[in-house]
């Protein structure tokens, strides 16, 4: 997700680079990085068109890079020069989002190695460390309680109201709501900003005063300020996001089965997401070459043309059956089944593009899966 918002950023300066880039007024700042020059600075060497676009192409291969998790370290450690030298020049450099995303790209550079789905070589039972997720949720809610207490005593704050500034744009919706309404949103959200840390300390508030300040964020950028780098502050909150605080949705059975095709190597990539995102083993696999499936009365499973889950009585096919999947397994992942919504017919066309062209992009095997002797207790056949 950090990657995919420098990218972004990345292709946003890149039609106009030279103007984005030192379109602000200069005067008084000097051209070097904050941290007395610690931090090199690209445009030290030259301010010329070719450079800004040479940075910025850089910054989108970076960006590609750490997405895939290519010498990760060195992609986002990269990737942090490059964004502090592109906005090196602009008047908001120490603007709390700028400053947000480079400590965010400092703390993926500094992360021990060996984490899963990385081109690199993965390490066995890498997690993400505690120190790190810690610091970033503390440091963020210890911010939102700071800003709050110096909302509370800036001289404007009599004269201001959040309310108001929401609905600038829209006067005649403002001149509906009573000042003492306005005055209560406005406490209400600052006494959510200033409890920020005090309800992160508390285990049973937590994940609460998170979404709250996810939900007041989005409501304030989105009335006053949609801009690409204003939503970067989701990306910080994304890195706060816990796991338990998204359970895994309750299951039929207790341990449903995902049917899959043996020799995909697209079907067999996935399996081995899927056990390693299972914590707590709730699936069991079986291939649709195998005995186990001969028995399910579904003429797409057996002429291979789609995975499926079954589930108490029920059998989910196609898109229905990866976003049921997802949903047993919680966290972030239980969000992806939320697309739901989504139209049943749409989704399954999206499915079977990628289904009727999966030997040909991602090959087939000879052979089909056998599994590993840590694995045989979660495979049927």
């Amino acid at each position: 997700m950090l990657s995919g918002f420098v990218l972004l950023q990345m292709l946003a300066f890149l039609p106009s680079g030279m103007e984005c880039i030192f379109n602000h007024d200069t005067v008084g700042v000097p051209k070097v990085t904050p941290m007395l020059g610690v931090i090199p600075n690209l445009f030290w060497l030259s301010e010329s068109s070719a450079m800004v676009y040479g940075v910025l192409s850089l910054g989108i291969l970076l960006s590609l890079a750490l997405g895939v998790g290519w010498k990760r370290r060195f992609s986002a450690l990269g990737l942090f020069v490059v964004w502090i030298s592109v906005h090196s020049h602009h008047h908001l450099m120490f603007h709390s989002p700028i400053l947000w995303i480079g400590a965010l790209l400092l703390l993926v550079a500094a992360l021990p190695t060996g984490e899963p789905y990385a081109m690199d070589r993965p390490v066995a039972g890498w997690h993400f460390p505690a120190w790190a997720y810690w610091g970033i949720l503390f440091g963020l809610m210890g911010l939102y309680s700071l800003s709050g207490l110096m909302l509370l005593l800036s001289p404007t704050w009599a004269d201001v109201t959040l309310l108001s500034m929401m609905l600038k744009q829209l006067a005649s919706v403002l001149s509906l709501v009573p000042e003492p309404v306005q005055r209560a949103v406005d406490w209400f959200v600052v006494g959510v900003v200033v409890s920020a840390l005090p309800l992160t300390l508390l285990t049973t508030t937590r994940r609460w005063i998170w979404f709250g300040l996810l939900i007041i964020n989005f409501s304030i950028l989105f009335a006053i300020d949609l801009s690409l780098m204003s939503l970067s502050v989701f990306v910080v909150h994304a890195f706060c996001f816990h796991q338990a605080w998204l359970p895994p949705a309750p299951a039929q059975q207790a341990k449903p089965v995902i049917f899959f095709d043996g020799v995909c190597s697209l079907c067999n990539h996935a399996v081995d997401f899927l056990m390693a995102e299972d914590q707590h083993e709730r699936y069991l696999f079986a291939s649709i070459q195998g005995e186990t499936a001969k028995s399910i009365q579904n003429a797409e499973l057996q002429a291979g043309k789609t995975m499926a889950l079954q589930d108490g009585g029920h059998l989910f096919i196609k898109s229905e059956a990866v976003l049921r999947a997802a949903a047993g397994l919680g966290g972030h992942w239980r969000i992806m089944s939320w697309f739901r919504f989504v139209p049943l017919t749409i989704r399954d066309r999206i499915y079977m593009l990628v289904s009727d062209n999966r030997y040909a992009v991602f090959g087939k095997r000879d052979t089909c899966r056998m599994p590993t002797e840590a694995e045989r207790r979660r495979f049927l056949n």
